[in-house]
């Protein structure tokens, strides 16, 4: 098991402001709060291939590129875990994601409440995802930036504003 912190944002966000989530924290992933409440996670080219298509809310992305994630608040009287004493909490989830034949969950997301913060607490907003296998979370920060300089300017099939811009080390 493993874990990383991933921007989080809803179906009402922009795929833009995913994009920008991204190129600001640094990550190859998000974590998207569907309008149907349930919580999915989408690569940065699933994002940017969104984007080029002419996707504007988040909430329209496509399940199908989208991976669902299990939400791990509670384990619940269905979910028969044995946890013995010497188990850790890392043990109980690897087997609650193995039992649910899924690799990824996410633990605690934000509340609906916090969904509509300021613009200065929304551009901060992260949860935290938690993996079956190391592998898998290497296998997300290890994707190759999608709209990375060559030699020293932004693609032009890059959000529109960041053509041209002079790169530095912080570009997505």
């Amino acid at each position: 098991m493993d874990t990383l912190y991933l921007p989080y944002l809803t179906g009402d966000d922009t795929v833009r402001e995913a994009l920008d989530a991204l190129r600001s924290t640094d990550r190859r992933a998000t974590v998207i709060r569907r309008q149907e409440g349930d919580y999915r996670l989408y690569r940065n080219r699933e994002l940017l291939e969104a984007w080029r298509g002419g996707v504007k809310r988040c909430g329209d992305l496509d399940n199908s590129l989208g991976e669902k994630l299990l939400v791990l608040n509670s384990l619940g009287a269905h979910d028969q875990i044995n946890w013995p004493v010497s188990e850790t909490l890392d043990d109980v989830l690897q087997q609650h994601l193995t039992q649910r034949k899924t690799r990824y969950g996410v633990l605690y997301p934000p509340r609906a409440e916090a969904d509509t913060p300021s613009p200065q607490a929304r551009r901060l907003r992260m949860s935290l995802v938690v993996s079956q296998h190391e592998g898998d979370t290497y296998a997300i920060m290890s994707l190759d930036k999608v709209c990375a300089c060559n030699p020293n300017q932004h693609p032009k099939d890059c959000p529109p504003d960041w053509d041209g811009e002079q790169c530095d080390d912080y570009n997505e």
